[in-house]
């Protein structure tokens, strides 16, 4: 959609699942400059999940793009907020409002 590579994420976020993400991820991000992570679904994210969501943060940064969140939880936000993360990723509550916003954010 207009050059953003949307992926959609569901359940825990965790030393269980992060691999298996970062190669699904990896493969359907490879050539992305602006990314919309749906994580409206997910309930739980933990240390891998976060070096996860960096990992994709430099992808797309490396190729002068933007990383947009849609539907953090509360918990998710606090998490990230008091980790540093927040600073990194664009945040949004609709998938219209996150394509906007890395439409902004960055030459789509």
């Amino acid at each position: 959609m207009n050059g953003v590579t949307i992926a959609v994420l569901e359940g825990d976020v965790d030393g269980n699942t992060a691999r298996d993400l970062e190669r699904e991820l990896g493969a359907i991000l490879a050539d992305s400059r602006q990314v919309l992570l749906d994580m409206s679904r997910v309930g739980y994210v933990s240390s891998a999940g976060l070096r996860l969501l960096l990992l994709i943060y430099r992808m797309a940064r490396s190729r002068g793009g933007k990383v947009s969140l849609l539907g953090l939880s509360a918990e998710i936000r606090d998490v990230m907020d008091s980790t540093g993360f927040l600073q990194f990723f664009l945040l949004t509550e609709t998938e219209e409002e996150g394509l906007a916003m890395l439409e902004t954010a960055g030459a789509v």
